[in-house]
């Protein structure tokens, strides 16, 4: 009887450490669930970031090619201007010269 008390005793202390393994088991699973539900938020996030990011970016290249079909008129027509402005400083220096021989030689007179 002595034996079967002392292998009932033995079972009953691996059956509470096996218990007490478990039960760190369970905890240690319910942690790794919730890492894993921690990481696939994050994943999650960084996706949403990275279509956010590539929508933004193709924004930009609209706005890069918009800017550029703005500026090809506006640069053309500045280039335009300066040579217009050219044209009419080179008239009128041409004109102030022309008034400054017309009065030398109304004084000389």
């Amino acid at each position: 009887k002595q034996q079967g008390e002392n292998n009932l005793s033995e079972l009953d202390s691996v059956l509470h450490q096996k218990g007490h393994g478990l039960s760190i088991l369970r905890e240690q699973n319910k942690d790794l669930e919730f890492e894993i539900q921690d990481v696939e938020r994050r994943t999650n996030e960084s996706k949403q970031t990275v279509r956010k990011i590539a929508i933004d970016q193709e924004h930009i290249k609209l706005k890069i090619v918009l800017s550029e079909k703005q500026w090809k008129p506006v640069k053309d027509e500045l280039q335009k201007v300066s040579v217009q402005h050219g044209d009419t400083k080179g008239e009128l220096e041409r004109l102030e010269r022309q008034s400054f021989l017309e009065d030398m030689r109304t004084r000389v007179r």
